[in-house]
């Protein structure tokens, strides 16, 4: 587990990379160290470390995957989170996504084709829309509370 210290303000995108691969965490973690409005709280290399940064960090996004050790524990990690009010939203990457079980889940917000290589810009975007369902949603919440 590697903890990211970073400043963080308001117009941030608060994230985390989970992925049981250390190697694509670190392709991630590379292609968006660009992105300055684009924070890395921290890399979670097990379901547990995931589960502890989420808790811990509260981030805004998830970059992640599904499958982890053959089983699909990040779909579980999703699943769960998914039953939450303030779930962070979920950037799935993967080497074979479906779109038609990512849409079963509201807080999928997108994926990227982890094959042959991560597009950093395409995936600094998808984070970057992930986080503007999450300002649509909270500004729902205040118009509703009026």
């Amino acid at each position: 587990m590697k903890y990211i210290n970073n400043d963080i303000n308001i117009n941030v995108i608060k994230i985390i990379i989970a992925d049981d691969e250390i190697k694509t965490c670190e392709e991630i973690r590379s292609c968006l160290s660009r992105y300055n409005q684009i924070k890395i709280l921290g890399i979670a290399n097990t379901d547990n470390e995931e589960i502890k940064m989420i808790e811990k960090f509260k981030p805004d996004v998830v970059v992640t995957d599904l499958m982890r050790e053959r089983k699909f524990t990040g779909l579980d990690i999703i699943i769960e989170y998914s039953k939450q009010i303030n779930s962070p939203k979920f950037v799935v990457v993967s080497f074979n996504p479906d779109p038609i079980l990512f849409s079963k889940y509201k807080n999928i917000t997108d994926y990227v084709y982890k094959f042959p290589k991560i597009n950093g810009s395409e995936l600094a975007y998808k984070i970057i829309c992930a986080k503007r369902i999450i300002w649509k949603e909270n500004q729902e919440k205040l118009e509703n509370k009026k």
